[in-house]
């Protein structure tokens, strides 16, 4: 009965974690000093912003992956360790969702570190100075 209570535990946390995908906040700090573009600096965040929101698009499967590869490797991993301690079963559950939130995390971090150097890189090829 425990291992019930451990798996709805795991789903719970996977659920959780799947749902923090989100776009970043993140807007770059521009020195408008000498932009001879210092006039479009809005409309060129509006776009930039739009264009590394698709190229994050593409990238935000990152999150699942890392959810799926993680929980795999701590299903195995809590697995092993369960079957020491004669608990298989709550072993393989707590290492999935370890695992699971593990590389969630992970998998998000690589994908909003994908949004922020899209963003970055579209304002300075659109030539403005761009201080972070």
């Amino acid at each position: 009965m425990m291992w019930i209570k451990n798996c709805l535990w795991g789903l719970m946390v996977m659920v959780l974690v799947s749902g923090c995908a989100s776009y970043s906040h993140y807007t770059p700090t521009l020195d408008p000093y000498g932009d001879e573009r210092a006039d479009r600096i809005d409309q060129d965040l509006y776009e930039c912003r739009y264009l590394a929101r698709e190229a994050y698009r593409y990238h935000s499967d990152e999150t699942a992956h890392g959810i799926l590869m993680g929980g795999a490797l701590g299903a195995v991993v809590g697995g092993f360790f369960g079957a020491v301690t004669g608990h298989t079963g709550t072993g393989m559950v707590l290492g999935a969702t370890a695992g699971a939130v593990g590389g969630g995390v992970q998998g998000e971090m690589n994908a909003e570190q994908r949004y922020v150097g899209a963003y970055r890189n579209c304002m300075r090829n659109r030539g403005h100075n761009v201080i972070n």
